[in-house]
């Protein structure tokens, strides 16, 4: 959502691709979108520089490495839904084979596939969340964002039953989901905990903390989908061009 304006505050006409277009002479409020001149598809908007440029950048970033993930292999309509129920199979398979004692590489793999599985679901998240423009309907975000906080458990439960041996007792498929679904939701039980301190028991510490890091994070995405996008307007979204914004208010806003 666009953040209103300190009258001292000189706004920029940016683009993330063709840079400075500008200042904003009318006070129009910071995080305005509007469409480039020299691309329709181009992530502009009017910021605060230099860290609003650089965030607008990053926004494009993420744009772009959400067009590189196996959701885009699902092209029917509702494909969005579609590829969360497929990603949350794959993700429960592969906690299953997480149990399976076999060698280093197998287990090395398997931690592959969770770690990639769990970078997609924080990159859309965030692309969804705070990159998209044009949220189809904000409870379908909000249920798109509780999948995407319950998967984020479920990923971390491939590292910790990969590391079951540094638990007070053999994680299960059910212990491994449980204990990742208490830890994500900070309500921590007590009731598996880990044991020894040796070096695995560190890395699955750091992996602890990091999935309450991440949920947060995740849930943040939820405040926001409720706070912002609920009461705002579908016409309030849309970019016009950047001619609109440089006439007299009077004349842009007719």
């Amino acid at each position: 959502m666009a953040k209103p304006r300190i009258d001292d505050e000189k706004g920029v006409f940016y683009c993330a691709t063709c840079g400075d277009l500008g200042f904003d002479d009318h006070g129009y409020p910071i995080g305005t979108t509007f469409e480039c001149p020299n691309g329709r598809t181009h992530f502009a908007g009017i910021v605060k520089a230099p860290a609003g440029a650089f965030w607008l950048r990053v926004e494009k970033y993420i744009w772009t490495l959400q067009r590189l993930s196996p959701l885009q292999l699902f092209r029917s309509g509702g494909r969005a839904g579609l590829y969360h129920c497929v990603r949350l199979g794959i993700l429960l398979f592969f906690v299953y084979l997480s149990g399976r004692h076999a060698s280093i590489p197998y287990q090395v793999a398997i931690a592959l596939v969770g770690g990639y599985f769990l970078y997609d679901i924080l990159l859309l998240s965030t692309y969804a969340t705070f990159v998209s423009r044009y949220p189809t309907h904000p409870l379908r975000s909000l249920s798109l964002n509780l999948s995407s906080l319950f998967q984020c458990a479920v990923a971390y439960a491939i590292f910790y039953r990969l590391f079951g041996a540094v638990f007070n007792r053999s994680l299960s498929f059910v212990d491994a989901v449980y204990f990742s679904v208490v830890t994500i939701a900070t309500v921590g039980y007590g009731d598996i905990q880990v044991s020894g301190t040796s070096l695995c028991g560190q890395v699955v510490e750091v992996l602890i903390m990091s999935e309450i890091v991440f949920g947060l994070y995740v849930l943040a995405g939820l405040v926001a989908v409720v706070a912002g996008w609920a009461n705002q307007m579908p016409s309030t979204q849309t970019a016009r061009p950047l001619k609109d914004f440089r006439r007299p208010r009077a004349q842009a806003g007719s």
